[in-house]
Order: structure tokens, then sequence, then C-alpha cells
């Protein structure tokens, strides 16, 4: 069974909920698992991100940190990650692009719509699945994918 590691940021607890809901009722259909993790604002999961989830659903407003900014922080060290914004306004969709985000939902989400994302991403996800490392580099943790390796160099227990 495949497992993905989800992150819901959104600083409304019944929309948290209710893609809970979703994320629950899509397992027991599909032969998956969701490891799901909630944040309230995007300053919650953007400090000291480390590559931890396959997929973020962001809300765009939130109060300290928007969904937006949240995205770019975490670009600039998951360029992999899937982002799906959920959101009250489609005002935001042309920014979005700037930062990756694979699509948006619209607040209240149908279970259709979700079902139809969340299966886009889970493609996307298995499409580009390769085996990598997590590293600590001057700039902060990236993900270094194995295929990317051309040869490693060790110098006094470092590895350069």
């Amino acid at each position: 069974m495949k497992e993905y590691r989800i992150a819901i940021v959104d600083d409304d607890k019944d929309a948290q909920l209710r893609l809970k809901e979703f994320f629950d009722k899509y397992e027991a259909e599909n032969n998956c698992k969701f490891i799901i993790s909630f944040y309230q604002d995007g300053d919650e999961i953007t400090y000291e991100y480390k590559c931890q989830f396959d997929i973020v659903f962001l809300d765009i407003e939130m109060k300290r940190v928007s969904g937006m900014k949240a995205a770019e922080l975490i670009r600039e060290v998951a360029k992999e990650v899937q982002i799906i914004f959920v959101t009250n306004s489609a005002q935001y969709a042309l920014e979005g692009y700037r930062v990756g985000a694979l699509s948006y939902l619209l607040k209240p989400a149908s279970y259709f719509m979700f079902c139809k994302e969340l299966k886009r991403c889970i493609e996307e996800l298995d499409r580009n699945e390769s085996k990598y490392i997590v590293i600590t580099t001057q700039s902060g943790i990236t993900k270094l994918f194995l295929d990317d390796i051309i040869y490693i160099e060790s110098f006094r227990h470092k590895v350069i």
C-alpha cells in the first residue's frame, strides 16, 4: 500500500476537518494511505521546513504568512512537492503558477473536485518517483535524487 505525506495548512478548523474527511474517504476507496499533518498558518509549515511532505494543501489568506508566501518559501527547499491551493477566491490563480502550484480548489471544495486534483497529484508523484536522500547544505536542507549524483567525494569525515 502506497503512503503519502500530506500537509493541510488552513486557519479554518472546519476547512481542515472537511479535507481530512475527504482524505479518509479517498483512502477507503483507493488502496493508499495518507499521513496528515495540520498547520494553522503559513509560518508554522515553513519554519525549519525539511522536505517532509509529498503534497501540501494551502489556504492562501492566513493571518501571519499567506499561503502564497509559504509556497514561495517551500519552493526554495523543495521543488518536487505538489502544492494545491484551497481558497475562497480564484483571483490568485495566475500568481499560483509562479510558485508551481498544481491546481486550485475553491472553498467549499466538493469531494468530486478534491478527488480529481488529488488523483492528478498522485499520478505526478508516481511518475516522478525517484529514490533520494535528504542532505544539509550551507543554504539549508534539500532533497538530492540519487539519479542526479555523478560522484561523491569524502574528505576528513565530510562528504563533498
